[in-house]
């Protein structure tokens, strides 16, 4: 069990873009009033790098384990022990009387009280003229 004075990590995924492994991590650090708020920040760091106090020593991504450095202290997080829980889940959302909710409609009208856009003339340019002054963009 981590020192009280640790910041809790929590291991949030991992993405390989480019050929470069990257490791999400949450991390929860308590404030030194006990009435204040927990601070959270989320940190994306690659093998050897450091934020906040945490470094990334090595990612399994096969195992989904992680070694990081934690304010001094070596540890070892899995997505199964010490994963984020809940937020893969994607799903619905559902009314309060539980029907699901119909479909709506794209936006595609003018929001009423706007004002329709001005017309606007295509007027051929060459070099040393001027722009057509009856173009409502330049009056």
């Amino acid at each position: 069990m981590p020192a009280p004075n640790l910041p809790a990590v929590s291991l949030n995924g991992f993405t390989q873009t480019g050929g470069n492994l990257r490791v999400f991590l949450l991390v929860k650090t308590q404030n030194g009033d006990p009435k204040a708020p927990v601070l959270t920040s989320s940190l994306v760091l690659c093998e050897g790098q450091q934020q906040d106090g945490v470094e990334l020593v090595k990612a399994y991504l096969d195992e989904g384990k992680v070694a990081i450095v934690n304010s001094g202290t070596p540890m070892t997080l899995s997505m199964k022990d010490n994963g984020v829980k809940g937020q893969a889940v994607l799903s619905p959302v559902q009314p309060r009387g539980g029907q699901p909710a119909e479909p709506r409609p794209p936006l595609l009208r003018r929001p009423s009280g706007s004002r329709p856009l001005p017309e606007i003339i295509e007027v051929p340019t060459q070099a040393g003229l001027m722009p057509d002054r009856r173009n409502p963009i330049f009056s």
